[in-house]
């Protein structure tokens, strides 16, 4: 393949823009708007920096006017100024033609625009930067694009090429997004600043908007989130192999779905929707899944008509096949293999859904293990899921909606499980703790809200109950109970009973003596019978008699473990 020459970096070329004085004159009084916080100060000096500003020195209106944004942006960002005389006097160190400018020709003065030309001026400002972004990545997609060989033989699949143009726009994507105001994501507060009493309404505010927190159906659950899913927050649920992780997921999703109806503000048009990114099972059963949650529990999706399987899921299950139905949360359902996407195209799937009609309110990814990194990690999979955690936490702040993923318990939290229901003890999530999460310890740090999920079999009913023990918590800890069961609607053990509208909870607060950890492989596929019971506790009789690790031995043993609390 001939080579194609290399372009020229523009990595340290600066830009010449189409400015005018009347752009210039706006800009410079849009630095002393109130209302504008120093993120999009610092977005307005990086553009302002990457401006070749020596090419406009035979136009002294505009070179006068670059060079006193330059000044002012200097003073405000780098020195924190905010009073207006202290702003003239380094300007008239830093370029004294410019105060005679300010005074002369301009009204430099506070809050001469309103919000609406704000508004413009910064999505101008984010729209410049962008290009100026492009640019500066625009030589690394270049050299992937060189890497590919064409003309090279038809069994030569060009996998590493392809490979390394995928992390380039991943890169660049990334890069990209980045760079936006995170949805009035505030960077920065002081009381004694200008506008703080504004900007404190405005948290609030914020607080009080009831989009921000997302409930489920569970009472206890709720209160363990304190009160329900919130923006900006990365929330994790811990399991063993096998503990109902992706069902849980699913729940979740369910419960958002059913039970924010009047909490979601519905005045921007959009339909609202969670992304659900499946990586685990397949959109197929997926959806059988969600058949299994409301069917009756004998009945099975393969001996139903496709008919059965709708009026189920609208009249049980209250889900709208309606394009036109704008009063009820949807679930997008997006599946792709093991670390065949990248968190950066999350990016992508949210904005497809906007470009479709559809808000995102919440995100959830099936599991974090099983998504790649949109940075490089040369293979190492502990520094790979350390910054798929932290880009997670990045979506949720970027979109201001809550982010809920999974992760598997390492092999010594498996082990106390297992060790456990060997012995045939109780309530074997009180054993585990922070210590047994996977592969990454920034998971755990970067998580906002941490949960341990097990299956738990009540034994005078021998009912199913999943237990959830909350491991950390960002913020106020409202509830005092950090730990409890609760069951399944029936013996299908797929969908968890609400109770949000019940008098009483449905949850239990362990029953150390009535209850046993359950693998959910070991349910029958329409539900658990007696005679089945009996063999997996005969099972677990004969495994007592063989020596092993007690469980205790294995928490006595992590005791020595340093917590990163």
């Amino acid at each position: 393949m001939p080579r194609v020459n290399k372009r020229k970096s523009l990595m340290n070329d600066k830009i010449k823009y189409n400015f005018d004085v009347s752009i210039l004159n706006t800009l410079i009084l849009y630095t002393q708007c109130e209302f504008i916080d120093k993120s999009n100060l610092n977005r307005l000096k990086s553009l302002i920096e990457n401006t070749d500003i020596d090419s406009y020195k035979m136009d002294l209106p505009i070179y006068n006017r670059l060079r006193i944004l330059e000044s002012i942006l200097d003073s405000m960002v780098n020195r924190s100024m905010s009073n207006i005389d202290l702003i003239k006097a380094k300007l008239e160190e830093d370029f004294p033609p410019g105060v005679e400018v300010l005074e002369k020709e301009i009204p430099f003065e506070k809050n001469k625009l309103d919000v609406s030309e704000c508004v413009n001026l910064t999505n101008s400002i984010y729209s410049k930067m962008n290009i100026i972004n492009i640019y500066k990545e625009k030589d690394k997609l270049f050299d992937s694009f060189n890497k590919i060989d064409i003309a090279s033989g038809f069994l030569n699949t060009n996998t590493e090429a392809i490979d390394d143009l995928k992390q380039s726009c991943s890169q660049i994507l990334m890069t990209l997004n980045n760079k936006k105001d995170e949805s009035g994501l505030m960077r920065s507060f002081s009381f004694t600043d200008d506008g703080s009493k504004d900007r404190l309404d405005n948290i609030v505010n914020k607080f009080k908007q009831p989009s921000n927190i997302l409930i489920t159906g569970i009472k206890q659950l709720n209160a363990l989130l304190s009160p329900g899913f919130q923006a900006g927050r990365l929330y994790t649920i811990l399991g063993g192999s096998g503990k109902f992780k992706s069902g849980t997921l699913l729940n979740i999703a369910d419960h958002i779905r059913l039970f924010n109806k009047n909490n979601i503000n519905m005045k921007n048009g959009l339909k609202k929707t969670i992304l659900f990114v499946t990586l685990e099972n397949s959109i197929e059963e997926t959806i059988e899944r969600l058949y299994d949650m409301y069917s009756d529990e004998s009945s099975d999706i393969r001996s139903v008509d496709p008919e059965q399987v709708r009026e189920t899921l609208e009249v049980e299950g209250n889900i709208s096949f309606s394009a036109n139905s704008m009063n009820n949360i949807d679930i997008s359902f997006r599946y792709a293999g093991n670390l065949e996407i990248n968190t950066a195209e999350i990016y992508a799937m949210v904005t497809d859904l906007t470009n479709r009609g559809y808000e995102t309110i919440c995100i959830i990814v099936d599991y974090i293990k099983r998504i790649d990194s949109a940075h490089p990690s040369n293979g190492d999979e502990r520094v790979r899921m350390s910054y798929v955690a932290k880009e997670l936490k990045s979506i949720a702040q970027y979109f201001q909606i809550p982010v809920i993923t999974a992760m598997q318990l390492n092999r010594a939290g498996n082990n106390i499980i297992d060790s456990g229901m060997q012995e045939g003890k109780t309530d074997l999530a009180r054993f585990v703790g922070s210590s047994s999460v996977g592969n990454a310890w920034d998971i755990i740090e970067d998580s906002d809200w941490v949960a341990l999920i097990n299956l738990e079999l009540r034994k005078s009913t021998q009912q199913l109950y999943l237990t959830f023990k909350r491991l950390k918590i960002r913020g106020k800890k409202v509830s005092p109970v950090e730990y409890f069961n609760h069951p399944f609607v029936n013996s299908k053990n797929i969908r968890l009973a609400p109770d949000i509208d019940l008098d009483t909870s449905l949850s239990i607060i362990s029953l150390s003596t009535d209850l046993e950890s359950f693998n959910e492989n070991e349910n029958d596929a329409i539900g658990i019978n007696d005679n089945r019971i009996g063999a997996i506790r005969d099972a677990r009789e004969d495994k007592k008699k063989i020596k092993h690790k007690s469980a205790d031995s294995i928490v006595k043993e992590l005791r020595g473990v340093k917590s990163i609390y």
